[in-house]
This record gives C-alpha cells, structure tokens and sequence, in this order.
C-alpha cells in the first residue's frame, strides 16, 4: 500500500514518461521475441529437414557393403551441415543484436519526443494548478495565458471565461456579503444594547419585586412560571427562585399538592379565557408549616395584537386583617351587648325594675304627638305608697326597698302591654295608658288599688293613693312639646294630693276637682 501510494505522489509529466516507456519497451520485448521465434522456426526447420535427409543418407550407407570412399562422403556431408548451423547460428545472433540496436537508437529518438509531447500536455495542467494556488492566494482575479490554438488552449479559454464569470459572481457576492455583514454588525450591536437594556430593566424588576413583602408571580400562556419574587419563592414553596422559573404547579409536587395544584390551573384557565382581573380568598399552607389567609389579586396580560399571553398575581397575607374582623365582629357584639345593658340600666330603675323617669318623660312627650296625630285620648296615673315612711322608720329601709321592688312587679304584672310604668321618684310611681279617657283610666287606677289589698304583704297591709288625669286631642291643637304635657302631670299630681287629704287608699280623677287637663 505504501508503494502504490508512493507512486501516485510523481508528477504527472513523470507518469507520461514512464508510461510511453513502458510502451516501448513491452513492444521492443515483443518485436524481438517475435523476431525470435521467426528465425527459430524457418531455420530450426531448414536444419531440421536437411539433419534428417542426411541421417536417412547415413543409415543407408552404413551397411556393410559401403566402401570406403562412400564413408568419406559421408563424413564430408556431415561436416559440411555442422560449419552451415554453426554459420546460422552466427547470423541469428547477429540479426537479433541488429534488431536490438535498432529498437535502442528508436527508443533513444522516442524518449525525448515523449518528454516533449508530456511537457506540452502538463505544462498547462501545471499552469492551472499555478493559477489555482494563485486564485487560494489572491483571489478570482487570475487568469491562464493561452499561447496554444489546440484543444489545450480551447480548454484554457473556456477556464478562463469561467473564471471570469467566478470572479463576477464572487465579487457580487463578496459585496452582498460586505453589506450583510455591516448590516449583522449593526443587528448585533442594536440587539446587544437591546439584550442589555432587556437585563437591566429584569434585574430593576426582580429588585423592585423582591423589595415586595407580598408574592408576587407572572405565568405564560401555558401555565409556565417565568418571573415571582423572594417572597413567593421562600415564604410560600420554600424553595429559591431559580428553582420555579420554567415549571408549572404540577412540577412541585413537593410544594403544591395535585389537588390544590389543579384548583389553582383552574382559576387560571377560567381567567385566561374571560380576561379581565380575579379576586378570590383562599388558605395556604407557608413554607413554614402555618396556614395562613391569602387574597389573590390576578390579572390578564396581553400582547401587542390583544391576544393573552400570560397573567400576573399577587397574593396579599390578609391573616391578621381577618383576625381582626374576627376580633372586631366579636367585640362589636359585646359592645352591642353592653350597649343594650346599658341602655337597659340607663332606661331602668335599677331597685324596682321599672322605666325611670327620663324614660317616663320622653315616653309621654311621645305618646302626646302619637295621640295629637291620630286625635286620640291620653291619661296618666300618678301613684303613692300610703304612709311608705313611716313604714321605712318601723321596718327599716331595706323592708322599703322590699316593698318597692314588689310594687313594681305589681305594676308591671297589672299594666296592659301598651302601658308603660315607670319609678317617678321616691315612693311614687307613674302609668301612661295610651287610647284611654277618663273612666277606662280610673278603672285602671282602682284595678291597681285592689291588687295592691288582695297582695299578701310579709309586715303589714300596704295601700296606695291614685291620682288621674286625661288629655284629648283633637280640635286643630298645636303640636305638642315636653312643655305642654306639663301641666297633664301637674294635673294627675294634684289629683294625686287630693286622694291623699281624703283618706289614702283612692283614686282621684282631676276632671273631679277642678281645674282639670287642658283639652
């Protein structure tokens, strides 16, 4: 193998050479083996034909009648063939050394022609590979010299057309190529600034995100997480930021367990296709192990051609806020609670249970305009403990009390449900019979007298003294002031004197005196 590659690293002009050589001498061996055989065979038979005559003639003198002059002749005819073979042998020899002198001086004439004609043929190879290593160094620019009207130099001008057409389209492409380049540089240049810009403004925005105390993430179309916040990824999965950017929920199963993972792609899919923004509330399990309240606040984002790209949110710990409203909602109740006791203690007596007197006074100012509106009558019951102080000087003041509480469980008990009874100070106590005149009201007032008698009291019998007054509205009145009503409790209180002078233990209307309400 290495010889064969040995020989075909000559030259070509070498090749030529040693081919036409080999030519001539395949064709000198040739011709003189031919030449050879040629004389072998039309001697070789001569001498043949003529030893076999004379063998024949010897056999047929050597009988023993042959007489001596017959055997010289015979070896005068034997002698004779052996000096002619020797002469053709010596002619033979000369002819072939002729025939090889003659094939040496054609071999010496053929050779240099050989050198000349393979010289013509490689010279213009040689030029082309010249030119080739010339195009390698220079360019298309170079050109074969055609000397030759031959084959050779048809072949050399079509080449060098050739490389013409070559060296224009080069040249065009060269300039195309030029102008691509500087066009590249420039989209490389512009796109490095842009990429730069593009870094910066993503490293302000991953800053000015991380500075964020509430999560914060922006997902693709497909559900793939491209961008969150420190926030997001430590407080929530527990996990760095690189390690969420480019997977979706379902790719932390460590972090977000399939079924809450499929709630969220979800809500996702649903916003995705409405658009729009979504606000929902829902409880999250931190990295931390605590389940903690979250609202999440997402949005839609689109691209230059309105189509929805992706959506961003942002989870917002309202923990402590719902904690609050708990504790608001909770203390609001106990203040409503409050409120009402105190309402009720401030609206109550608070030994006998009953309406005190601010109550008393605001409650009939009220049914004063409920009466004058609907042209109704008014009467009040003012009412005394009969001899109550002499009472608190025998048993002491907590039989009083006593006695108090129990007179106001009986007014309480006796009152219809639209009364209202009230402590009106001391040991007096007042009714507002609303919708009732003068007779409906002192049958009020004696009811209250008998239950108090049938009443079992523990130390002795105690009796009350009444005083009644009533007002009718009608006629085209004024309206009706805290002012006005008054003389309505002046009235009942003077009615309420005059039962005392007259024995205790009655009711008095003031229409029955004198001087009554003012109609």
């Amino acid at each position: 193998m290495s010889t064969v590659r040995w020989g075909l690293n000559f030259p070509v002009r070498y090749k030529f050479i040693a081919l036409i050589a080999g030519v001539l001498l395949l064709a000198g061996a040739g011709g003189g083996m031919g030449v050879d055989y040629l004389i072998r065979e039309t001697v070789g038979q001569g001498l043949k034909s003529e030893f076999v005559n004379s063998a024949k003639n010897f056999r047929g003198l050597a009988v023993p009648s042959v007489s001596a002059s017959g055997k010289q002749r015979l070896h005068a005819i034997a002698g004779a063939n052996e000096e002619i073979a020797s002469h053709l042998h010596r002619s033979l020899r000369a002819i072939r050394l002729t025939f090889y002198v003659a094939f040496a001086a054609a071999l010496a004439l053929l050779v240099p022609l050989a050198v000349y004609v393979c010289g013509m043929v490689t010279r213009p190879l040689n030029e082309m590979a010249g030119i080739m290593d010339r195009i390698e160094k220079e360019g298309f620019h170079a050109r074969m010299p055609v000397t030759a009207t031959d084959e050779v130099g048809a072949l050399l001008r079509s080449f060098n057309r050739f490389m013409g057409q070559v060296d224009a389209h080069h040249q065009a492409s060269q300039d195309l190529l030029n102008e691509s380049t500087c066009e590249l540089e420039v989209g490389c240049y512009e796109r490095s600034v842009v990429e730069k810009k593009l870094r910066d403004h993503t490293l302000f925005l991953q800053t000015v995100l991380n500075t964020i105390p509430s999560p914060v993430f922006y997902k693709d179309r497909h559900g793939v997480y491209q961008l969150c916040n420190r926030a997001f990824a430590t407080m929530i999965l527990g996990i760095e930021e690189t390690e969420i950017q480019g997977k979706t929920l379902f790719d932390l199963p460590g972090q977000i367990p399939r079924q809450l993972a499929e709630t969220y792609h979800r809500k996702d899919l649903e916003l995705m296709e409405a658009g729009g923004v979504q606000t929902y509330e829902h409880q999250v399990r931190c990295a931390d192990g605590s389940i903690r309240d979250f609202q999440f606040s997402k949005a839609t984002v689109v691209d230059n051609g309105g189509r929805v790209s992706g959506l961003a949110g942002v989870m917002q710990d309202i923990t402590s806020i719902n904690r609050a409203k708990e504790k608001i909602v909770q203390q609001s109740e106990e203040i409503a609670a409050t409120n009402r006791e105190l309402e009720k203690l401030a609206s109550l007596d608070s030994l006998t249970g009953l309406k005190n007197r601010r109550v008393f006074e605001e409650s009939l100012n009220a049914h004063a305009h409920l009466a004058r509106r609907n042209n109704s009558e008014l009467s009040l019951i003012i009412l005394d403990i009969d001899n109550f102080k002499e009472y608190n000087d025998r048993f002491g003041h907590p039989a009083g009390d006593e006695v108090l509480i129990q007179v106001g469980r009986l007014l309480k008990g006796g009152a219809r449900q639209t009364d209202l009874s009230a402590r009106y100070g001391g040991e007096e106590f007042a009714v507002i019979l609303p919708d009732t005149g003068k007779e409906g009201a002192l049958i009020r007032a004696r009811r209250f007298q008998q239950c108090f008698a049938d009443h079992p009291w523990p130390k002795r019998d105690i009796t009350i003294s009444c005083g009644v007054a009533t007002v009718c509205f009608g006629g085209g009145q004024g309206p009706i002031s805290l002012c006005k009503i008054e003389p309505i409790i002046a009235q009942a209180d003077k009615a309420l004197y005059h039962s005392k002078q007259h024995g205790r233990n009655r009711s008095t209307h003031a229409d029955d005196i004198g001087g009554g309400a003012p109609h």
